[in-house]
């Protein structure tokens, strides 16, 4: 049930196939599929399926349970371009009843992506009778089939699997095709049967959970338009969240409802320029504390720095001043007399020439790479 327990089927939580087998690892997220390579495990897979190799199928159900959505979209696609050497799922005379038969859906998931369309119709016909992760994400990905008939069969067999397990491996893929013609009414549809029979809320908590990136941002768009993540909720998930999409959504909210306080403990101490700056757009001067604010005018990010200015400004106080002050201050680190000495520049004003070639001899960044040196330079 939803709501009880969050079960991770996202593909993260499965077996994968070791690093450099049908991708190069880069991040959970951002693995790059070797087309060939996975053209030479779809070769390898359908000769095991047509000879009921169990070590063979074992070995392509590991694989193809461990891609996330994306990948088995774009597997799919390549399991059907036409290759000199051959269709890569071998030829529809050879997945024959028998053959889709097969105890496991492994078989089934394998030509539910065959390039013969009776195949697939087969296939879906087959994984519309199993259970599981690899039945369940096959199904959803024929949603975007060619042949009307096998859509709309796939799109029954999608539509009556609700619960949490099939709706966390359902899901990521309809987040993917959601804008492709013949699948975004199922999606739709598919979504608002999951509302109505555990609430909205509930729902939406689960799919922020797995580690489908898509999805995640999705269910975190939604909860924020319609409501459902309270101001505390929003704080708490930020500080613990990696995704930067996610991160830019929570800011925003937080930004846009919070009272001044949680803004300004949240967003102007936050470890990202984008919070920092929505911040202090949201904020008065007279709502930021100036030690702060003066901290702020040093920040690492240009658009930080002039927003801090601008606030700085409303106080009266003038930025240029500010800056040459703390340019000049050698109890601060050589890293914040350099951008102060930026943000003299930024101000309007002009850098000490002695000042600066001390700076660049320590290697300060804000200063290495000559912007600086030549211009503004008394």
């Amino acid at each position: 049930m939803f709501g009880q327990q969050v079960l991770h089927n996202s593909p993260a939580h499965m077996v994968r196939a070791s690093p450099g087998d049908a991708w190069a690892t880069t991040s959970d997220d951002d693995r790059v599929l070797d087309d060939a390579e996975v053209r030479r495990r779809l070769m390898s897979a359908s000769p095991s399926a047509v000879a009921d190799d169990p070590g063979g199928l074992e070995v392509a159900g590991a694989w193809l349970s461990g891609l996330t959505a994306a990948q088995l979209l774009r597997v799919d696609g390549l399991a059907r371009q036409w290759r000199r050497e051959g269709p890569a799922l071998g030829t529809a005379q050879e997945w024959t009843k028998e053959v889709m038969n097969d105890p496991t859906p492994v078989c089934a998931a394998l030509a539910s992506m065959h390039a013969d369309g009776f195949v697939r119709e087969r296939a879906v016909a087959r994984l519309a009778t199993a259970e599981g992760l690899l039945a369940d994400r096959a199904l959803a990905l024929r949603l975007t089939d060619h042949v009307p008939a096998i859509r709309e069969a796939a799109a029954r067999a999608v539509l009556v699997r609700t619960t949490q397990a099939s709706a966390m491996r359902i899901m990521p893929i309809l987040e993917l095709i959601r804008d492709r013609l013949r699948a975004g009414d199922v999606r739709a549809l598919y979504l608002r049967q999951l509302i109505d029979e555990r609430g909205e809320a509930v729902v939406l908590a689960a799919m922020r959970e797995p580690e489908d990136r898509d999805l995640r941002r999705a269910a975190f768009r939604q909860s924020l338009a319609s409501g459902l993540l309270a101001v505390e909720d929003a704080v708490s998930a930020l500080r613990i969240e990696s995704d930067q999409v996610v991160r830019s959504l929570l800011s925003r909210a937080i930004a846009e409802t919070a009272p001044p306080d949680i803004v300004t403990n949240v967003l102007l101490t936050s470890g990202t320029a984008e919070a920092r700056a929505l911040g202090l757009v949201r904020l008065t001067a007279e709502e930021i504390n100036p030690a702060l604010l003066k901290e702020l005018l040093v920040d690492t990010s240009v658009l930080v720095r002039m927003w801090a200015r601008t606030r700085w400004a409303d106080l009266g106080r003038e930025a240029l001043p500010t800056y040459r002050a703390m340019a000049a201050d050698r109890n601060l680190s050589p890293r914040l007399r350099a951008r102060a000495y930026t943000g003299v520049l930024e101000a309007g004003g002009a850098i000490d020439h002695d000042e600066a070639l001390e700076l660049l001899r320590q290697g300060q960044p804000a200063l290495v790479g000559g912007s600086q040196t030549p211009h503004g330079c008394r």
